[in-house]
């Protein structure tokens, strides 16, 4: 009887391991979902083109920028406003850039970005950005995200 007991114990702490194991060892087969957080308001930014790496295979997809990715604004701030970027199934990225344009010519403004936010422009207007990141390694690549942000002075 104790034989079968400690056999059953065993499986069951064994399963469990497994099943922990097999979690952890979650790879991404296509580019992460990148959320954006402004004023305690949590938006999904829109993944534009990128080149994605998993398990020795590839993919690319090529398509709009980020000025015609957004119909409207993901969300209106006040000048000033902190702005970050969050990452909930994947590592932060290694390298990252952030570019604006005021109109739909694709000015690539760069804009500063520290620690995956940045500070919402002192001008009020409606701006574009463009959010290209890189994972390193396997799964990895360059991903471009969009949103455009209306940036308004409270009356």
């Amino acid at each position: 009887m104790w034989r079968w007991l400690v056999i059953g114990i065993t499986m069951l702490i064994l399963s469990g391991c497994g099943a922990q194991a097999s979690q952890e060892g979650v790879k991404l087969t296509e580019p992460p979902i990148v959320q954006v957080k402004a004023n305690d308001a949590v938006y999904e930014a829109t993944r534009g083109a990128y080149c994605w790496s998993y398990n020795n295979t590839g993919e690319c997809v090529d398509i709009a920028g980020y000025v015609e990715l957004q119909e409207k604004p993901l969300f209106t701030v006040e000048p000033g406003t902190q702005i970050e970027f969050i990452f909930p199934e994947s590592p932060i990225p290694d390298v990252e850039e952030l570019v604006y344009s005021l109109t739909t010519a694709y000015e690539d403004v760069d804009f500063p970005i520290e620690n995956h936010s940045f500070t919402a422009p002192d001008e009020p207007g409606i701006y574009y950005f463009g959010y290209n990141v890189n994972w390193e390694g396997n799964p990895g690549g360059s991903v471009s995200y969009a949103l455009m942000v209306a940036v308004k002075k409270d009356s």
